[in-house]
């Protein structure tokens, strides 16, 4: 989806948060990510002028393994009034009447403060966080001694075909005898 078309969806946005999937990353701008900060959780938001619409625009990022805890946090504090609608490349969280404040807010992020490169760094700095504390959890030991048991049954099986092969020639041998 390009930045326009994204644009054009929060610009008639009035009460939904839109999250777009963009890589390992999901991406939350202008209006929905003025009620993400304000209603679901803070994030750095970052603000930046881009050509292709002539104009600049706000807009937050997180990774995407963050995207079911999100969801857990709108399902705790605004189950009973909103609504959540989603795919695998666009969430949409419906339900929000606050409509004032966002030129406000908006005006007040520094523009240029931080740039894609940094904000998609920090991204994959959570991710990997989240990689190496699923990697701590794993029980090494008990992963080695699967693999063992495997293998040895592999072992056995093939100490049994081996076995097998080798008694071919034995028996070959005594049928031609009798």
């Amino acid at each position: 989806m390009t930045v326009k078309e994204i644009l054009e969806i929060e610009n008639a946005n009035t009460g939904s948060i839109n999250l777009f999937k963009e890589g390992i990353c999901w991406r939350v701008y202008e209006k929905s990510a003025w009620r993400f900060v304000k209603n679901i959780r803070e994030y750095r938001v970052l603000r930046k002028y881009v050509k292709a619409v002539k104009q600049d625009i706000a807009y937050l990022a997180f990774p995407e393994s963050a995207l079911p805890e999100i969801l857990l946090t709108v399902e705790k504090r605004h189950a009973s009034s909103h609504t959540v609608r989603k795919s695998e490349i666009f969430v949409e969280i419906q339900g929000f009447t606050d409509t004032i404040g966002f030129e406000e807010w908006k005006a007040e992020i520094t523009l240029g403060s931080g740039n894609e490169k940094s904000n998609d760094l920090e991204v994959k700095i959570d991710e990997l966080m989240k990689q190496i504390q699923r990697l701590v959890r794993i029980d090494l030991e008990k992963q080695f001694d699967n693999l063992q048991k495997t293998l040895s049954e592999n072992f056995g099986a093939i100490n049994a075909i081996n076995l097998y092969l080798t008694n071919i020639p034995h028996t070959l041998t005594e049928k031609l005898r009798n």
